[in-house]
């Protein structure tokens, strides 16, 4: 996470403070995604989702799931996974509204879409790609079109017989990928809302050093009881 290094936690620990755990609550996130918010929220919907192996790893269904979502992806190579829609999806999410909706990322967004992927491509922001193709995707994503072209297929034909034979994703979210107005993916990586753990506390909230323990405090007032 850009600019953010843990300097309340080595500050804590540099005063004595008792180390206890540390790992993140995992997300999923576009980079510097509050500039690209808009198209962050539009494209993080329950639509194929690949790595950069071209290979589905998940049930897209889950991608509501930040936490789950994020974790899936830190396993991938590179730590992201590229969620992809064309616009007639798109189309379909401005006229019936959104397979998921959050409080995040507003319904309005999906009308906002097209000056937000200008300004994209004005910055050569590399996490939010068009193409007209599967062959200029495959190009873009650096991934061998044959390969994106099968996996599409397979997305597609589970698309057409309502059921994912792969991830069992719920039938509402199989969404046929025909390519029709361009393709508009998505680079989603890694990332988190905060640390958990850290440091040690008791049962009121105050951070222990290392000549104090949780456990055994609790013990003492456990005989004295």
């Amino acid at each position: 996470m850009p600019g953010i290094k843990g300097e309340g936690l080595k500050m804590m620990w540099q005063a004595g403070a008792q180390k206890y755990g540390d790992t993140v609550e995992m997300i999923y996130i576009l980079p510097h995604n509050l500039e690209y918010m808009v198209v962050d929220g539009v494209l993080r919907q329950p639509n194929l989702m690949i790595n950069q192996d071209g290979d589905r790893f998940m049930d897209e269904g889950m991608l509501g799931n930040t936490t789950f979502s994020g974790n899936a992806m830190f396993l991938q190579p590179g730590h992201y996974a590229y969620v992809i829609m064309d616009r007639a999806i798109l189309k379909q999410y401005q006229d019936e509204g959104p397979d998921i909706i959050d409080i995040v990322h507003p319904a309005a967004g999906f009308k906002l879409l097209d000056p937000v992927i200008k300004k994209a491509e004005e910055n050569g922001y590399e996490a939010i790609i068009t193409a007209d193709s599967v062959g200029k995707l495959a190009e873009k994503l650096n991934i061998p079109a044959a390969k994106l072209q099968k996996t599409i297929d397979d997305y597609n034909s589970y698309c057409d017989h309502g059921q994912d034979r792969e991830f069992f994703k719920n039938p509402d979210y199989l969404h046929k990928l025909t390519g029709e107005g361009g393709y508009l993916v998505g680079k989603f990586y890694s990332g988190a809302y905060g640390t958990v753990g850290g440091v040690k506390i008791d049962e009121n909230c105050q951070v222990l050093d290392g000549r104090r323990s949780g456990y055994s405090r609790s013990l003492q007032r456990g005989i004295r009881c």
